[in-house]
């Protein structure tokens, strides 16, 4: 019984907003300069977008724009350290922008493990320090105010990881089971 509602609500959730903004239609409202894919977006606190890394036609990029729905205008902003594409973005609660794992080349897909954290109130990129494990095409979800955790991705083993934003440093966790250890979780 418990199924039947759970995929109802699913249903509701995708369908009615579907379904109740058939009128809605995609629109351009700013040039980003440099076409990118398998990047990463994150909102900051105000009306702005973060815009990180990604593959350009040139290559894996560790480039950073900023959208900001007011003005509708994109601006660079400081580059990671790390060209990345296939990584994985956070906001935390503060604001900062966490970013980890990912692909620096092309034509490799050797993971990443390094982390890089934003923080939009000095514009500047820090170390975060590293995962356990290097990662690419994986799942990372809040699970405190000092834990993230750490879920599949190619080059990655089955292995979840718990990374502390205190250490900057990650843990290892049990084996879990139904991920493959590859792609998104």
């Amino acid at each position: 019984m418990n199924r039947k509602f759970i995929t109802c609500v699913l249903f509701l959730l995708v369908y009615l907003p579907l379904s109740a903004q058939s009128d809605l239609k995609w629109s351009i409202v700013a040039e980003m300069g440099v076409g990118r894919y398998f990047f990463e977006a994150q909102p900051l606190d105000d009306h702005r977008v973060l815009i990180m890394g990604g593959r350009t036609r040139d290559g894996v990029t560790n480039s950073v724009q900023i959208y900001d729905a007011r003005t509708k205008t994109v601006v660079d902003a400081p580059s990671m350290h790390t060209p990345r594409y296939g990584f994985t973005s956070l906001r935390l609660p503060d604001g900062r922008i966490w970013v980890s794992g990912g692909c620096r080349d092309s034509y490799s897909v050797a993971g990443d493990s390094t982390v890089e954290i934003y923080d939009p109130g000095t514009d500047t990129w820090s170390d975060g320090g590293e995962m356990e494990h290097a990662r690419w095409q994986h799942s990372s979800v809040m699970i405190d105010e000092d834990k993230i955790l750490i879920i599949g991705g190619w080059a990655g083993p089955k292995v979840c990881e718990v990374y502390s934003l205190t250490t900057r440093r990650s843990v290892e966790t049990a084996e879990f089971p139904y991920i493959s250890s590859f792609g998104k979780a």
